[in-house]
């Protein structure tokens, strides 16, 4: 399929009515409209410098914060940017225009604060997701989750300018409870050869928390590593209220998994910033009854304590049949769904090894399993009822779920199944996320001192929530990306997952173990400082020779028990 020029605001709707059509939701993308040229595409993108001055001028300012749709939208309005933050919003007759400042024609356009993903792993999605995210208008992704190494590489990097990508909140390594990650570590050591050999705990590291008064140690450990917030997943009772306290202890947020044995009034109370996952706050309230529900969420929004409920993950993974994930994979010729071009080797391979991981699970029907997303929707429309704050996270990495693409599609759940207007849903991926990480006083709303991180569409997202999709300009901390600077981008994105695929084809020669690192970047056509990046994220760190001479003698790719101890998921 040819990508239409302004591919930024159709992918999601040409993508997921050619290979997701069987969802719900996919039908929501609705079909593309002719649209009117934008004033905005006259102008010259250039190298933006970061820290220059833009005027955008005779823009609708969308107000996420406004109680109503009504008193939300501000037409006619001029927004001035200096030094990477907003420093003047105004009617467009009333502020006056520095000299020497670009000026973006903003008539016909609505202009939104940079999206949120509130729950992403990112080491998963590679590094040709971060402009992907980019050019669909998400600013800032929560990292729930992944090496922690590579993010905050690619941290230090996205706060230098050096490289583009949303600014990156990165939890690093997950604190799993002993109890539950050593029958997992069993069950995959006990699986088929691709379970056996997936070097799942090197993509998605784990800590292994063994006894409650382990959590002190562990959290200190973490932040040290610079992480910017704690992720747990399956805890018990004391080891979350040792966690709880350790997190505290050190000021960092604490975010996870409804804990077990905990209600989720005391989990809120005991400082979760959020609790990730509609499934676990459905399976935590139970078969109680609507009073006792409507009790424990209760607690939960007085505490000011949030849900991302990725309802995305579960209608991509868990309503679709799993013949749409594996008809994407074989589709190496990206004939279908477009956005295929943007997923590189290593998330492509997880989608592999998660499919496979399903027959670990309790098996369930398509009934089932959308009885279960029904009790999910019940309860997401409960707590929005009592006021607790909703958050639009995706869950990236899982399949077949697309980095940046989603997050629109999670946008659109929020209104069309639990029920959220389009600019409550606009609030949960803005000013609601910032909220909980304690960042509202630089993001989430447009206004004088906020971090420009913007984005600006050429059709009203308070009339339709799709609209999130018409992207026209994104700016990250005042930097403006247009029309031919997302296309730019976008093909570089599709560059980077070629080269990973030429990377892994050369390894895997016969001849791959006399290779230096120069000749496979002769071979592959890119610069050996990328390739070298590349081949380190990939293959961990064992030479040339030494990663050939094991993946051959296995026929796989390296196992996590064949690297050493130095690869322990523990030790951080």
């Amino acid at each position: 399929m040819k990508v239409p020029s302004r591919r930024y605001g159709m992918l999601c709707r040409a993508g997921t009515r050619a290979v997701l059509a069987t969802v719900p939701l996919m039908a929501a993308c609705g079909t593309v409209t002719s649209r009117r040229p934008s004033p905005i595409a006259a102008v010259s993108p250039g190298d933006n410098a970061p820290g220059e001055s833009v005027a955008i001028t005779h823009v609708t300012v969308i107000d996420v914060a406004a109680s109503v749709a009504a008193t939300a939208s501000h037409a006619d309005q001029t927004v001035l940017i200096s030094g990477g933050r907003i420093t003047a919003v105004g009617a467009t007759t009333g502020v006056a225009i520095p000299r020497g400042a670009r000026v973006l024609d903003g008539r016909g356009q609505y202009l939104v604060p940079g999206l949120w993903d509130a729950h992403g792993h990112m080491a998963l999605a590679g590094e040709a997701a971060l402009p992907v995210y980019v050019v669909n208008g998400v600013t800032t992704v929560r990292d729930l989750g992944g090496e922690v190494s590579t993010l905050l590489a690619w941290r230090r990097e996205i706060g230098a300018a050096t490289r583009v990508g949303p600014r990156l909140l990165v939890a690093g390594p997950t604190i799993e409870g002993a109890w539950w990650l050593d029958r997992v570590l069993f069950a995959l050591a006990n699986g088929d050869s691709l379970l056996r050999t997936f070097p799942i705990f090197q993509l998605s590291p784990r800590v292994r928390l063994a006894t409650p008064d382990q959590a002190a140690g562990i959290v200190d450990s973490l932040v040290r590593l610079g992480v910017d917030l704690v992720k747990f997943r399956n805890l018990r009772g004391d080891e979350f209220r040792a966690l709880g306290i350790a997190t505290r202890r050190r000021g960092v947020p604490l975010v996870g998994h409804a804990p077990r044995d905990v209600s989720l009034g005391e989990a809120a109370e005991a400082g979760m910033r959020s609790i990730e996952h509609a499934e676990t706050v459905t399976l935590r309230l139970g078969d109680a009854p609507r009073s006792e529900r409507w009790a424990e969420v209760t607690r939960v929004a007085h505490a000011g304590t949030a849900i991302t409920p990725t309802l995305v993950t579960d209608q991509a993974s868990r309503l679709t049949p799993e013949s749409v994930a594996y008809s994407v994979l074989a589709d190496t010729g990206n004939a279908g769904d477009p956005r295929r071009r943007y997923l590189t080797p290593g998330l492509l391979n997880f989608w592999r090894f998660d499919l496979a991981s399903r027959r670990l699970e309790v098996p369930s029907t398509p009934a089932s399993r959308a009885s279960a997303y029904r009790r999910e929707v019940a309860d997401l429309r409960l707590a929005h009822d009592i006021g607790v704050s909703l958050l639009v996270g995706t869950d990236v990495g899982v399949p077949p779920v697309y980095p940046g693409f989603s997050v629109h599609e999670g946008l659109q759940l929020l209104v069309e199944e639990v029920g959220l207007t389009p600019l409550e849903a606009l609030r949960a991926a803005t000013l609601a996320p910032a909220r909980v990480m304690r960042m509202d006083d630089s993001l989430g709303v447009i206004a004088p001192g906020q971090v420009a991180d913007l984005l600006m569409l050429d059709a009203s997202p308070l009339r339709d929530i799709r609209n999130t999709t018409h992207v026209q300009a994104v700016f990250l901390r005042g930097r403006p990306f247009v029309h031919a600077d997302l296309d730019k981008l976008f093909d570089g994105a599709a560059q980077s997952v070629q080269t990973s695929e030429r990377v892994r084809d050369r390894l895997h020669e016969p001849s791959a173990t006399s290779l230096t690192l120069a000749d496979l970047a002769a071979d592959v056509g890119h610069h050996p400082s990328f390739v070298a990046r590349t081949f380190r994220r990939r293959f961990f760190g064992l030479s040339i020779g030494e990663y050939v001479r094991l993946a051959w003698s296995r026929n796989k790719e390296p196992s996590l028990s064949g690297l050493g101890s130095r690869f322990s998921f523990t030790s951080c």
